[in-house]
């Protein structure tokens, strides 16, 4: 009598299924800081502006930045398992600016960029106590680095941000309106889209946002200044700081395998 050997087949709905309509989230930052240690109401402003200092100076590198606190709601029917498909943070830059969109390098050797980062904290505050009121701490909040999760305060060559800003009509020298920068996310990049995940479960998102800009003697050229929460009425056309997630569910991998013997 014959035996055959097992049979196995198996049908295997390959990745994760995403499922109903997508969610929109769109949230404006319950804090907005701007992180400069010679600001003066660094909570309550119009202008934050975001810009490092040349080599050679014993300040921190990234010495003018601003920090983004947004408290993310879930919607009733929210799913319990989901995936982020697209993620931007737009802020608004006043009016005026002469700072070039072309890579022009700083004295560090690395391209003048708007650049966003993933916010880190400790050993003082956590992202639940942080909200911007309490006294200037030099590395906490701080932006952590992409690659490595390192601190960057005091980083400017090796680093790398979660995503870098990219202006819309602006022209540098006549700018007689605000325009938008907007730092879109890679949502395919694992350590991105975990984060991302992580900060919708949490409740709270907070981003940094840096320039490597530099700042030469004392003047408000050269850098961006962008609007804060509290510049918005001042600044016609411009919006508040947003953040913008989409989201969809996800369907966890479905698995059938039969085992067929004779």
């Amino acid at each position: 009598m014959n035996k055959l050997n097992a049979l196995i087949a198996s049908m295997i709905l390959s990745g994760t299924t995403l499922m109903a309509a997508p969610i929109n989230l769109v949230i404006t930052p319950a804090v907005d800081y701007w992180k400069y240690d010679r600001a003066g109401d660094p909570l309550v402003r119009e202008i934050g502006s975001a810009f490092i200092v040349p080599t050679g100076f014993t300040e921190d590198a990234r010495y003018g930045n601003l920090v983004y606190k947004f408290a993310i709601i879930k919607p009733g029917g929210f799913p319990p398992t989901f995936r982020v498909t697209a993620a931007t943070l737009t802020l608004w830059h006043e009016a005026g600016g002469d700072w070039p969109t072309n890579g022009t390098l700083n004295s560090w050797g690395t391209p003048s960029q708007n650049e966003l980062y993933a916010t880190g904290f400790g050993p003082t505050f956590s992202e639940s106590t942080w909200n911007g009121t309490q006294p200037f701490s030099r590395f906490d909040p701080f932006p952590r680095d992409l690659i490595t999760d390192a601190d960057v305060t005091d980083l400017i060559n090796g680093t790398t941000p979660w995503a870098v800003g990219a202006v819309t009509g602006y022209t540098p020298g006549s700018q007689t309106i605000p325009f938008p920068v907007t730092f879109t996310m890679n949502v395919n990049n694992t350590t991105i889209q975990n984060e991302l995940i992580a900060d919708i479960n949490s409740g709270f998102a907070t981003w940094f946002v840096s320039a490597t800009f530099e700042l030469v003697g004392q003047t408000t050229t050269g850098f961006p200044r962008f609007i804060m929460n509290e510049g918005v009425t001042n600044n016609p056309g411009s919006v508040a700081p947003t953040l913008r997630l989409t989201v969809e569910e996800v369907i966890p991998t479905a698995v059938q395998t039969w085992d067929v013997y004779q």
